[in-house]
């Protein structure tokens, strides 16, 4: 387990972790979320022993990372999937690590074999791409079996820099996704779905901030700047075939969703946008049926019997 506890990091006179505190238990994945500049990376490093805290402390299973007596056995980390010599192959990158802390030869096709870079193996790492290089990282990480793994944010949000960075992308996707829901009909639907969600967030986070204090309402909202919930929004939540024509039918599925949905988070259930909307459309599916069933002609004396909905033909003009 690691254990943090009051790390503070200063460089000069700007601050990089202030007074942070948590525990990383075995068995579950602990994350930082946060924008660039906000101590992740410089918090992995403390714990690496790579920087040294101005104030406070940190443990992996009760010891400082620098007198673990076999460090690659008990951690794995990946902080920068670039940091290897470019002249160095895959493969002789592994060995190394391999022999200089004895481990077997044989691990080294291993986890090249398990990452993938079987065929580039002996090829230069300089001209690997970005992904590449990620991959060589996790095979360093995997090659001993660490009991703990630590990851750098995921590449994507960490090199947004710039409004150029993802000022495209976004125009692109909202513009196709406002036209698709647009042209289908469901902007009722969107837009109950979007204010609800808003809605409990800020209820939820309300409450939450009267009974602890603290008020997570930032990270709740947060969500909704997501490409997951971007596609969820305007390519899920709003499929014509699932979802009802009406407006105010719209509006009540849209609101549905997003209240089933703060019910998972309240909960901690992941995956809950795609369970909300699977039971939702379950719930709705069912109240068709049973209203199709109590709509059914009663059958007549002597005539055929009849089980489940009926459809009825209408009348000619």
């Amino acid at each position: 387990m690691i254990e943090v506890r009051g790390l503070s990091k200063r460089y000069g006179e700007k601050i990089a972790v202030n007074n942070l505190s948590f525990d990383v238990v075995p068995g579950k994945v602990t994350g930082f979320l946060g924008p660039n500049g906000a101590g992740k990376t410089t918090t992995m490093r403390l714990i690496l022993g790579l920087d040294y805290p101005n104030a406070g402390s940190v443990t992996i299973d009760g010891q400082r990372y620098v007198s673990l007596a076999n460090p690659m056995r008990e951690v794995g980390a990946l902080l920068d999937a670039k940091a290897v010599h470019g002249g160095r192959s895959a493969y002789n990158h592994l060995l190394c690590l391999a022999q200089t802390n004895n481990l077997p030869k044989r691990r080294v096709g291993e986890v090249l074999e398990l990452v993938g870079l079987s065929d580039v193996a002996r090829k230069r790492t300089k001209g690997f791409s970005l992904g590449m290089s990620q991959r060589l990282g996790i095979a360093v990480t995997l090659l001993v079996f660490p009991w703990v793994g630590i990851a750098g944010p995921y590449q994507f949000t960490e090199n947004l820099n710039s409004i150029g960075d993802w000022a495209l992308p976004m125009v692109i996707v909202c513009t196709g996704s406002i036209l698709n829901t647009w042209y289908t009909g469901r902007l009722p639907l969107a837009l109950a779905w979007v204010g609800t969600f808003a809605l409990q967030a800020v209820v939820s986070s309300l409450v939450i901030w009267y009974s602890t204090g603290f008020c997570p309402i930032v990270a709740r909202l947060s969500a909704m700047t997501g490409v997951a919930f971007i596609l969820f929004t305007f390519y899920m939540v709003t499929d014509p075939a699932t979802t009802p024509e009406r407006p105010r039918a719209q509006v009540a599925f849209g609101a549905s969703v997003a209240l089933v949905y703060s019910l998972f988070v309240m909960s901690h259930v992941v995956f809950g946008l795609f369970m909300a909307l699977v039971i939702v459309c379950v719930a709705r599916g069912l109240g068709m049926y049973l209203l199709a069933c109590l709509g059914s002609p009663k059958p007549t004396a002597g005539g055929p019997t009849m089980s489940g909905p009926v459809l009825r033909a209408a009348s000619a003009p």
